[in-house]
């Protein structure tokens, strides 16, 4: 893997034209943008029906306390820690998330995203982190490339809360797996929107899917040597 500041490195070797290459639906980072909205609320909604499922609601169930006599108080579980705890856990799921969403994406390019093909790359002037891969790779894997953050970082910690009830993990625990799945949903409606993009051109599965900047390319296997 190597690193990079500024927009997608382009690869001045690669000349899709010539070698036979059809270019993808430009979608443009300010409509990825616009568009990631109704999705990361669709994925909002349905990450709500999950969490409902899952959460172990015992951590929000009143508790009475007897203190005195005549005092008698209600506490929930979920809210017993200390103030600091609730803050440092959402300040460091929120600093380490758009990383460790990138990483995940570059673990799953060819060779672990530790060929030099892999970019991990950051554009200040757009304010954000990105991946970006430059040699080919079939429809599929880059399919698997986009989805599979928000399946490690927001189905999975779902899954491992619904074990709660078994295992009684301490409820710090459950705050930093809510708020990281949270996220997790949220902030992949960029990624569905390049999924949902990449699937309605019905490009075949075997095809294979290469980068040149913020362009992309597609070719039949059939036709690579």
């Amino acid at each position: 893997m190597r690193f990079h500041l500024g927009a997608f490195p382009e690869n001045k070797n690669f000349d899709p034209e010539s070698e036979g290459w059809s270019a993808l639906p430009d979608v443009g980072l300010n409509s990825v943008h616009l568009r990631a909205i109704p999705a990361s609320m669709s994925l909002f909604l349905f990450w709500s029906f999950l969490f409902l499922l899952v959460f172990p609601l015992e951590l929000l169930t009143p508790q009475t306390i007897q203190l005195s006599p005549n005092v008698i108080q209600i506490q929930f579980p979920i809210f017993q820690m200390p103030l600091w705890h609730i803050i440092a856990i959402l300040i460091s799921v929120s600093v380490l998330f758009i990383p460790v969403h990138e990483m995940v994406h570059a673990l799953c390019c060819p060779a672990w995203g530790l060929s030099a093909d892999t970019v991990f790359g950051i554009w200040f002037s757009k304010g954000f982190i990105y991946i970006h891969h430059d040699s080919p790779m079939s429809r599929n894997r880059f399919l698997f490339v986009l989805v599979a953050p928000y399946i490690i970082l927001s189905l999975l910690p779902l899954a491992l809360m619904a074990i709660f009830r078994i295992t009684n993990w301490p409820p710090e625990l459950i705050l930093a797996l809510t708020w990281l799945s949270l996220l997790g949903s949220l902030l992949s409606g960029g990624d569905f929107v390049s999924i949902g993009s990449l699937l309605s051109s019905k490009i075949p599965g075997r095809a294979l899917i290469r980068n040149i900047g913020q362009k992309s390319y597609w070719k039949s296997i059939d036709k690579t040597s």
